[in-house]
């Protein structure tokens, strides 16, 4: 995900110089002349099913392309640029989406949790030399995608369910020592007994 990230800002920073360049060949029109924006008179429309923050920042870029080729295209129309130098430019911009795209389709599942790269057990061993060695600042969770989502760490020690390091604060319920005087702490003050009857206890930190 770092990479892709990083992948992402260069394409971005790419594009929008593309863009930049163009605006300005743009300005040298003659101030008397006023000239439209290019638009597609039957656009595609197509479904997208994005279930992902870098995913959508993909289709951001596929959008900045299809702008900067309408501009493109507006001015060989409007004989700034000639052919050659139009699709000299189009091409530049698909190979900065290639690249990116490229990058996304060589990403692959490792099977392994940050626990087994610090046992070192044999699934850590083989995504090694399958994928090459993990950064050490990747693996100790320092450098993450700012949309990378929580880490989850397994407790090996008992079959409870997986802690979410990042929740400091776990909601709890405590049982009373008698089991027909089970209560769950609710805050303000207040509990609530097996019998349904509200009483006052502990606040909850």
């Amino acid at each position: 995900m770092i990479r892709i990230r990083e992948k992402l800002e260069q394409s971005r920073a790419a594009l929008a110089m593309m863009w930049d360049q163009l605006n300005e060949l743009m300005g040298r029109l003659p101030t008397s002349a006023r000239v439209g924006d290019n638009l597609d008179v039957h656009p595609v429309t197509m479904p997208l099913f994005i279930n992902t923050p870098l995913g959508f920042l993909a289709v951001y870029r596929l959008i900045d392309y299809d702008n900067i080729v309408l501009r493109l295209l507006l001015a060989y129309h409007t004989a700034l640029m000639g052919r050659r130098d139009m699709e000299r430019w189009i091409n530049a911009g698909g190979r900065v989406l290639r690249s990116l795209f490229s990058l996304a389709q060589q990403a692959r599942l490792s099977g392994t949790m940050r626990e087994d790269f610090i046992a070192n057990n044999a699934a850590a061993r083989e995504a090694r030399e399958r994928l090459g060695e993990l950064p050490a600042d990747v693996l100790v969770g320092t450098r993450r995608s700012e949309y990378a989502p929580q880490i989850i760490r397994c407790r090996v020690s008992d079959e409870r369910p997986p802690e979410v390091v990042e929740d400091e604060n776990e909601d709890e319920a405590e049982v009373g020592d008698d089991a027909r005087e089970s209560q769950v702490f609710l805050g303000a003050g207040l509990v609530e007994k097996s019998d349904g009857l509200l009483a006052p206890g502990r606040v909850m930190p």
